[in-house]
């Protein structure tokens, strides 16, 4: 089925919660899409945790000369964590801290810098580069998570409509424990809902 076919109404519209329902007099739609969005964004987590390709997202830095860091904000939009082995030009750079920056100093490169670190704003690599550096390496290549994005009722499905049915499920049942359900119910759900996630993203790639 097509990722654009299946919106977060209309999952909710064919929700069991719904059909037990149809008069919207113990959930409403804005109060099921609550529920379900919990879903999503535990969901999303599990698929950052699991590194999978769904979650991915393919970007460039531009590379400026004698410049070390660069904003998040633009060219990488919504970071929330780089991938494994998730910054390159034709080799990986090496993750380090920003202490390491600061042990670091200054040094320039005219070739491809080697490390790079990640502070609430910036990305920022080691060493920094030269004119000659830019001109062998304009572009910086990176793969990284993005924030989840809290779906709206005529938002399509997330994830290619892959985790549709474990995630209706998470938002039919907990719209019938509702709040005055024990601990260990909740937790059951959650449980629940990461064995199907973890099931699907990991038979996505066979190893």
């Amino acid at each position: 089925m097509a990722d654009t076919a299946v919106t977060a109404q209309t999952t909710i519209d064919n929700s069991i919660a719904r059909a037990k329902d149809k008069k919207k007099t113990q959930w409403t739609d804005a109060q099921l899409l609550i529920f379900m969005n919990k879903g999503i964004d535990f969901t999303h987590k599990l698929l950052i945790k699991e590194q999978s390709e769904i979650v991915i997202t393919d970007s460039t830095i531009t590379m400026v000369a004698g410049t070390q860091e660069y904003l998040l904000s633009g060219n990488l939009d919504d970071f929330w964590g780089m991938s494994e082995n998730g910054v390159y030009f034709t080799d990986f750079l090496t993750p380090c801290t920003y202490e390491d920056k600061v042990r670091h100093g200054t040094d320039t490169t005219d070739t491809a810098p080697v490390s790079y670190y990640i502070t609430s704003t910036h990305l920022g690599v080691l060493d920094i580069p030269t004119a000659t550096s830019v001109a062998a390496f304009p572009t910086l290549y990176c793969r990284h998570f993005k924030k989840n994005t809290p779906l709206a009722l005529t938002d399509n499905m997330t994830y290619l409509n892959l985790f549709n049915e474990p995630i209706s499920s998470f938002m039919d049942h907990t719209a019938v424990l509702k709040t005055t359900a024990p601990t260990a119910e909740f937790t059951a759900l959650y449980n629940a809902l990461e064995a199907a996630t973890l099931e699907i993203a990991k038979n996505r790639v066979p190893l």
